[in-house]
Order: C-alpha cells, then sequence, then structure tokens
C-alpha cells in the first residue's frame, strides 16, 4: 500500500476493508454535519529548528533563536507555541503566525499605555 492511501473500513463494521486515495485536502464529517475540506498538514507542518527558523526569520541559522524562544518565558510574553514529535521540534505555520499577530497586540497595548491620552 502506497503512503497516499488510506484505509477506508472500521475493525468492526463487518466489511472488507477498503482502500481510497488521499488527496491534498481531507474532508470531515461529523455529527450530521456536511464535509468540510480542510488543509492537509503536511503543508501547514514545519520540522525542525532550521525550518521554524527559515519560515520565522529568514533564515535557517537563526535556529538556536528557535530553541530560545521556545523554552524563555518572560512576563506580558507567551513562548514559541511548539511540540516536539519525537526528538524534532516543530510547529504549525498556522499557529505560529496566530503567535507573532498576539504577539503584536501586546506590543501596542503596552505602547497605549505608555503614551496613553
Amino acid at each position: 500500500m502506497s503512503p497516499q492511501q488510506l484505509q477506508a473500513a472500521s475493525p468492526d463494521s463487518g466489511k472488507a476493508a477498503s482502500y481510497v486515495s488521499a488527496s491534498t485536502d481531507l474532508a470531515v464529517t461529523a455529527h450530521n454535519r456536511e464535509p468540510a475540506a480542510i488543509p492537509s498538514l503536511a503543508n501547514d507542518l514545519l520540522r525542525g529548528a532550521s525550518e521554524i527558523a527559515e519560515f520565522v526569520f529568514g533564515n535557517p541559522r537563526q535556529r538556536r533563536a528557535v530553541y530560545h524562544l521556545a523554552v524563555e518565558v518572560k512576563p506580558d510574553c507567551r513562548r514559541m507555541p511548539v511540540f516536539r514529535l519525537g526528538n524534532v521540534i516543530c510547529a504549525r505555520r498556522s499557529t505560529l503566525l496566530r503567535w507573532i499577530a498576539e504577539q503584536e497586540q501586546l506590543v501596542l497595548a503596552r505602547s497605549d499605555r505608555l503614551h496613553g491620552p
């Protein structure tokens, strides 16, 4: 079976397992809802500090900064949202973009308090 195929029968369904091709978008159906297309996880996942550094800083050699931001916790600041798959540090592009936007909002809020009316 190629990695692009998924098993499409549950083990207790009593039916023989069939295989369907996986596309770049997966369909999710839950409790009488319409199927919704979600982006492929592979397109959203960054594997390794170098890939994360390339995405955030534009330079894969900034991977030490990724490790620093992933563990550093300062007041009024959240650490970089990363997780591990085995020994590999990983992050989602979408989550990093939200985190960066939140960091910007914190700076703007701080600036407004300092330079208030």
